[in-house]
């Protein structure tokens, strides 16, 4: 009989597991299309924030269902903690049914979730941006759980995994020099495809176009160009300062010198495909040096297909300039701080 009832509560929980799967997968589908159209990079279509008193008001059209959500900061937060408490639950209840000590594991989980909420907490003016992190995370994440069994099953094909063992073989086998080689011009290749056909090669963003402009100052032999007759046609302020017949941007002159080079070469728009494919090559040295050979290739190799990494380094924003210099501080750091050399140190300092 005890087995019996067993078997008939392992089926029930098989059946949920179903069921809360594919409500995940449609629930998540709804959230990605609500948030995924943006007016501009900074402003959702469908998602937007209003003040009441001391109070911020979160209006959300679900899209494709148009239905209109109004939620304040606390029902979002514990709507966003129930769902996933809900899966955690249904997990450890099924492990509940193989082992008896599974409640330290769920109480690490919870907590772990609980101070992610406390860091995502934004100023006034940020909610944007967190709530597109918030529910884009969460529509991922509700996605991947639903759709972990067939993940899981792919992974298990013999011909996946054939293909994988090749893939991760071949970088393997490669000495570093060549490996390091062979991501940068990876890297290369997929930004200068961004560069191309995302952004035509030219700047976009006021920030960009006048770094470029400060570059081509540069490039000519001077620190700033001569405030032009007709200036009110000219006025990028704040970025752009005419004082004293002297006209100069606020930004520091660290990306501008980059952006000079790219001026004097003739290719400003491969600038910053090179750091970013350089980037890639640092963060494999930077894996091996803090760890070992494997994590500083797997490292390196991930480096080379993550979006935010190749759309910054397909731009001409400064962004490119220092995750490098960032990247170059931490690995110089690193080894610093093993070999006790003053180069290092210095390397680092640079960065």
């Amino acid at each position: 009989m005890e087995v019996q009832a067993m078997i008939q509560i392992h089926h029930l929980i098989t059946a949920g597991s179903i069921s809360l799967r594919l409500i995940s997968v449609f629930a998540g589908s709804i959230v990605l299309l609500t948030v995924v159209p943006h007016i501009n990079p900074w402003t959702m279509s469908h998602v937007s924030t209003e003040y009441q008193g001391l109070e911020t008001l979160i209006q959300i059209q679900l899209q494709p269902l148009n239905w209109l959500v109004k939620l304040n900061i606390k029902m979002l937060i514990l709507s966003i903690a129930i769902c996933f408490s809900i899966s955690l639950f249904l997990q450890s209840v099924r492990q509940a049914l193989t082992s008896f000590f599974f409640l330290p594991q769920v109480t690490k989980r919870l907590l772990v979730i609980i101070l992610f909420l406390f860091t995502i907490w934004p100023l006034s003016k940020g909610w944007s941006t967190i709530l597109y992190l918030i529910c884009g995370s969460s529509s991922i994440c509700l996605i991947t759980i639903g759709v972990y069994p067939i993940l899981r099953w792919m992974a298990d094909q013999s011909r996946l995994s054939r293909v994988a063992h090749q893939f991760w073989h071949f970088f393997s086998k490669q000495n570093s020099l060549t490996f390091s080689t062979l991501i940068f011009l990876l890297t290369l290749f997929l930004t200068n495809l961004g560069s191309y056909y995302l952004f035509d090669r030219i700047p976009h963003v006021t920030d960009s176009v006048v770094q470029l402009f400060h570059g081509r100052i540069f490039a000519s032999g001077k620190l700033y160009a001569p405030e032009p007759e007709l200036n009110e046609f000219f006025d990028f302020n704040p970025l752009m300062i005419m004082k004293n017949g002297k006209w100069y941007s606020v930004f520091p002159p660290g990306h501008i010198l980059m952006m000079t080079l790219g001026v004097l070469i003739g290719f400003p728009w491969l600038v910053n495909p090179i750091l970013g494919s350089a980037t890639v090559v640092l963060i494999y040295f930077l894996g091996k040096e803090i760890y070992d050979e494997t994590t500083g290739r797997l490292a390196g190799i991930l480096a080379c297909f993550c979006s935010f990494l190749l759309v910054i380094s397909s731009g001409f924003m400064n962004h490119a300039t220092a995750l490098f210099c960032g990247t170059l501080f931490a690995l110089f750091f690193a080894r610093a701080i093993r070999s006790q050399k003053c180069l290092d140190s210095l390397i680092a300092g640079i960065g």
